[in-house]
């Protein structure tokens, strides 16, 4: 089954998964266009289970998402590339299964774009209203309910 890790020993429980999750920097956002796969690098942020999403109004991950809102969204947390006999690298990653869904309820899409910004601009939160102001009509939100979370782990990182 496509979802299911090959690795037994490695896979970890949901609280770890969404743990390398909440602490990862960024990750791939991959998509299904047609026969082809489409993945791109993304910055997220997650509250209760759902994981945001920012972007332009337009574009390829658009069009691809008013198509088919499959999707998965990968992770990796902590690694370490190490010679312990042989050349390996020990690593955390997570990957979830969902749909994509489009948040177009303002209040949502403000709530998103603040955990957007207080992750990754924490000191200039200052900012933010008058940013919203400005951008707020501009800006595409989407989200991925996780509905499938799954991690593993390669020694002890």
């Amino acid at each position: 089954m496509r979802n299911e890790i090959r690795r037994k020993d490695r896979e970890i429980s949901y609280d770890e998964a969404y743990n390398v999750l909440l602490n990862a920097e960024y990750g791939t956002l991959s998509l299904v266009d047609g026969d082809f796969a489409y993945a791109i690098p993304m910055s997220f942020a997650i509250k209760d289970n759902v994981v945001y999403f920012h972007s332009a109004m337009e574009g390829s991950k658009i069009t691809i998402m008013n198509t088919n809102q499959n999707a998965c969204f990968s992770v990796v947390g902590k690694t370490m590339p190490i010679y312990n006999k042989q050349f390996t690298t020990y690593y955390e990653s997570a990957i979830i299964h969902s749909k994509i869904v489009f948040v177009n309820d303002d209040d949502e899409k403000i709530e998103a774009l603040r955990l957007l910004c207080q992750k990754y601009l924490p000191n200039d939160m200052d900012k933010f209203e008058a940013a919203i102001k400005m951008s707020l009509s501009r800006t595409n939100v989407f989200k991925m309910n996780i509905e499938l979370l799954k991690g593993k782990r390669k020694g002890n990182i």
